[in-house]
Formats: C-alpha cells, structure tokens, sequence
C-alpha cells in the first residue's frame, strides 16, 4: 500500500500518474486541508503536524510514502525514518528535468520552501543560477478556490515585480501546476514542475487497487478531484480506513 501525502488540493495531481505505476497497489492520498496552508508554518509546527500523520499512515500498515509537499520536503529530516520509506519529491523533480542549455532558474514556491534553500542547493549543484520566488497567497487561494482572475492579478502583479530574465521556471509547489497556464501566458520559457515523475515502486499486491481519499468531502473537492484523477476514487475518513482494514486505531484524524 502506498501512502501520499500533501496539505492539500496539490498533491491529488500526482495521482493518476503514480496509479499508472503501481496500478496493483491500494493508494491512500492525505490532503491535510485541516493544517493548510502549510507553506507559512514554522518548523516546529510543520514536524508536529508530519510526526501526527505519519504516526496514522503507518497505522494503516503503509510501507511507502510519497511526499507530494514541496514545504515537507524542504522541512523534515527524512533519513531518520526507518519503518517507512519515504520519496522526496525535490530531488525527484531536479533529477527529472534536462537543463541543457539552461543558465538560469526561477523557483516559485512557498515560503517555507525558498527559505530552506533545499532547491536552491540542490540546482548550484548543477552550476545554475537560481533566484527564489516566494508565493505566499497562492496555494491558500487555490485551496479556497478563489476567483481565477483575482489568482490572475495576484500572479501578474509578482510577474511584474521582477525584473530578472530566466532560462527555465519550476514550480515547486505542487498546486501550481493548477495556474500553470498564466505562468505560461507570461513567461516565454519552459516551465517545470512535479507531475508525471517515476514512481513505480515494483509491487504487485493485488488484482488492481483502489485509490483512497482523506480530504475534506464537499462539492467543490469533488469535482476537483475527478477534473485530475481519471481512475475512480473512494473518499474516506481515517476511521473508515482502520475499519476496512481491521486495523487497531490510533487518535482519530479526520478529514
């Protein structure tokens, strides 16, 4: 069983891919809407919240997580876990894309995640030129489903801010591919981001698995959701969970 796991809206673009890949494993997706955002949390709010939701997926028996939260990846210390394996999705993604003939790169992401540095490092290493774009409203507003052209004049008036010319942009937030079309509109570059990394894990549990849901179960979700996720998917709650699978529960989270 694969657990995934964002704050929120973000991560649910990750799915179909990695169902595509592991198409025999049961997936649980946590969208954490309860603690979002978290991209303006400080450290030590950001490790409680991870230490509470990693202690329920491993209740629920998941040996594989996928961080699909650049803030997480950019926060937590995941070498010090053993009982579950962790995939950073940083790495994934810097080690995903060719810059041939890339100098320059803009990283829009949360704040957390500009501060940490972790991208930043991660493409000196590579000899580019990085300049960090911290986005502070826009994961919120995606998570609140504002208006899209309030999102707009949001991003347009940042766009005009900076002066900078880039080579090439990544989106390090995984609910900005959900505007990617008004970086596009604005930026004659290519432009980066999570989706459609390789997360084929090799197992092979059983018939065909099902992708499970712990979100908050509105409308608006709803139709999120099936607008990104081809495959069909099964909300529930943590409890609903354990009892599915006759597990012993923990604390109860809910959606």
């Amino acid at each position: 069983m694969i657990g995934v796991y964002d704050s929120g809206l973000g991560g649910i673009l990750e799915l179909d891919k990695i169902h595509r890949d592991n198409p025999k494993s049961d997936i649980v997706y946590l969208g954490d809407q309860k603690n979002a955002p978290y991209g303006l949390k400080s450290d030590a709010e950001l490790v409680k919240i991870y230490d509470h939701n990693l202690a329920m997926f491993k209740t629920l028996g998941i040996k594989h997580l996928i961080l699909a939260c650049n803030t997480l990846c950019s926060t937590i210390d995941l070498k010090k876990e053993e009982t579950i394996q962790t995939y950073d999705l940083i790495s994934h993604t810097v080690e995903n894309i060719n810059f041939q003939n890339i100098k320059k790169v803009a990283v829009f992401a949360t704040r957390q995640t500009i501060l940490k540095k972790r991208y930043q490092r991660l493409l000196k290493e590579k000899g580019l030129k990085v300049r960090g774009v911290a986005l502070d409203d826009l994961a919120k507003m995606l998570e609140d489903f504002e208006d899209p052209k309030k999102i707009e004049t949001y991003l347009i008036r940042i766009f005009d801010s900076l002066e900078d010319d880039f080579d090439a942009i990544i989106l390090g937030c995984t609910h900005y591919p959900i505007v990617k079309g008004i970086f596009k509109e604005y930026y004659q570059c290519p432009i980066f981001d999570s989706r459609n990394l390789d997360f084929n894990l090799k197992l092979n549990e059983r018939e065909c698995g099902n992708i499970y849901v712990m979100m908050r179960e509105d409308e608006k979700n709803r139709q999120f959701v099936s607008k990104y996720v081809s495959y069909p998917i099964i909300f529930v709650t943590y409890e609903e969970l354990v009892d599915r699978f006759g597990l012993t529960s923990q604390p109860p989270h809910t959606r």
